[in-house]
């Protein structure tokens, strides 16, 4: 039954890339992005997992780093997956887990630096890139400075910070394209709506197009 599991989509990316848009269109076509999800639509037990990691690293999501094997915590991949999927439809989850039909992920931009641990555990994971412009990325994030509720750091007050945070983000993103080959996609936010969007249907089986196309007002 677990090797259903085996085959998680791992969406990657600067932060303010489009990435929670694109975690919500995911899980809106069908595929399970995490039951306890922030208004980030990132999955809560991944969250805290990689800044626990990052954080006994001795950095985090706006300084990141790769943490070594020694800060992650110890847990069990059969324990995430019963986190992951702890719901009213969990019969349904696991009946479709039997018949092989099971298909899952998460979303989190620290998922750049920390994959290396994720594709330890899950050693075929499918990768998603989402790659926004410098410029709009940029513009995000020091708007995002004056949001309810939204972290702070020096990053959100400096443009050229900002900038250098996208450039650190995509590079480490785009290493990842040899080791996976065709396991991994690199999106555009802005080809979403055309032959992007094409490609990531083909690439996760679902339409995802059609669910980014009508959340996209509320989501970006």
């Amino acid at each position: 039954m677990m090797r259903s599991f085996d085959r998680p989509f791992i969406v990657i990316g600067c932060h303010r890339s489009g990435t929670s848009w694109l975690s919500l269109a995911m899980h809106l076509a069908g595929i399970h992005m995490g039951v306890h999800r922030d208004h980030n639509e990132e999955a809560m037990h991944f969250l805290s997992l990689n800044q626990q990691a990052m954080s006994s690293a001795g950095c985090r999501w706006d300084s990141p780093c790769i943490p070594s094997a020694s800060d992650w915590p110890i847990i069990h991949k059969r324990e995430l997956i019963k986190i992951h999927f702890q719901e009213h439809q969990r019969r349904l989850h696991w009946w479709r887990a039997i018949t092989g039909n099971t298909l899952w992920g998460w979303k989190d931009p620290r998922n750049t630096f920390t994959l290396p641990h994720w594709l330890s555990v899950f050693p075929q994971a499918r990768v998603i890139h989402l790659v926004r412009s410098r410029e709009e990325v940029v513009n995000s994030l020091l708007t995002r400075e004056f949001k309810h509720g939204e972290v702070r750091s020096n990053v959100q007050q400096s443009e050229e910070e900002a900038a250098h945070l996208w450039e650190v983000y995509t590079a480490k993103a785009r290493e990842y394209e040899v080791q996976l080959k065709g396991r991994y996609l690199e999106v555009d936010y802005n080809q979403l709506s055309s032959s992007h969007g094409d490609a990531l249907n083909n690439f996760c089986g679902k339409d995802v197009k059609f669910q980014l196309q009508q959340t996209k007002r509320v989501k970006k």
